[in-house]
């Protein structure tokens, strides 16, 4: 009894942190992939010089994201 309790209280001890770490990276990840697509080096780069290249660009990723998560739906859908 003694031994579980023990380790009953180093999984909560265990669980605890991992819970502190996600929030951490919740509120990290979109700081972090801001602060990349703002502080990309844009020389040589396609659409250098349009004058709404970001929109462009941002219009493209959306794009291609929103047909690999509709992919990803139907492929799933297909294989139940």
């Amino acid at each position: 009894d003694i031994y579980t309790f023990i380790q009953s209280i180093k999984n909560d001890k265990i669980n605890q942190n991992i819970y502190i770490l996600t929030m951490i990276s919740a509120v990290m990840l979109p700081l972090n992939l801001i602060t990349g697509f703002f502080g990309m080096n844009t020389q040589g780069l396609p659409f250098n010089e349009t004058k709404n290249a970001t929109i462009i660009v941002v219009s493209i990723m959306l794009g291609v994201i929103l047909c690999c998560v509709i992919f990803l739906f139907w492929y799933t859908n297909k294989k139940k």
